[in-house]
């Protein structure tokens, strides 16, 4: 059976935050500058796996802006085999929670070292406006948290609490309610106390 898959692309300013939620680009297609790697450095060879996607991350928060080719490149075969480098072969139903252990490594890199206002640029324009602050938090709390990456989810949720706080005219959306629903049935499964506690805090009417 033969698929093809659509190029995904977007505007300058947008791609690191949909990037940092899904690593939409196939590595085997991506044509780069030179210039590119001289600014940004060389792949990183601590990553076994995701060496791409942390290069693509690190080109987009250097400034380079990426285009499309509307039509096939390349031919991918997919098999029910083992895969991999020698020193991490895995089976294909190990493939998925693999990556998602090394994309965690990359999303908390960049957690630690870029600036909400550079992670979240359209948001960035008006910080000053406690409703916008409150979604950029809250968008970063959903971007760690689909990594699963607890100490930097909690610390966004207490942020987001302390947001709510001195600001007590701002309310949570329907959206932002649902997230933080479903991150609190998250952290009861995986037995993530502070987690459960700080998200049913925020669910809870505000008088």
């Amino acid at each position: 059976m033969t698929r093809t898959v659509a190029p995904v692309c977007y505007p300058e300013g947008k791609m690191l935050a949909k990037l940092l939620m899904e690593n939409f680009i196939g590595g085997v297609t991506v044509i780069v500058r030179r210039r590119c790697y001289d600014c940004v450095g060389c792949y990183d060879e601590r990553l076994i796996r995701s060496q791409d996607y942390d290069m693509w991350i690190r080109l987009v928060r250097a400034g380079f802006r990426a285009g499309v080719v509307e039509r096939p490149t390349v031919k991918v075969r997919l098999h029910g085999g083992q895969r991999g480098a020698a020193q991490d072969r895995l089976d294909v139903s190990q493939q998925n929670e693999r990556y998602r252990w090394y994309h965690r490594i990359i999303v908390q890199k960049v957690y630690w070292e870029v600036p909400l206002g550079a992670v979240l640029p359209d948001q960035a324009e008006a910080f000053e406006e406690p409703k916008r602050l409150l979604v950029a938090l809250l968008h970063r709390a959903w971007m760690v948290a689909n990594t699963m990456l607890t100490e930097e989810t909690v610390r966004d949720l207490h942020l987001v609490q302390d947001h709510l706080v001195r600001h007590p005219g701002l309310a949570l959306s329907e959206n932002q309610r649902g997230f933080l629903s479903a991150l609190h049935t998250y952290a009861l499964e995986k037995g993530h106390p502070e987690m459960a506690a700080i998200s049913e805090s925020l669910l809870q009417p505000r008088t």
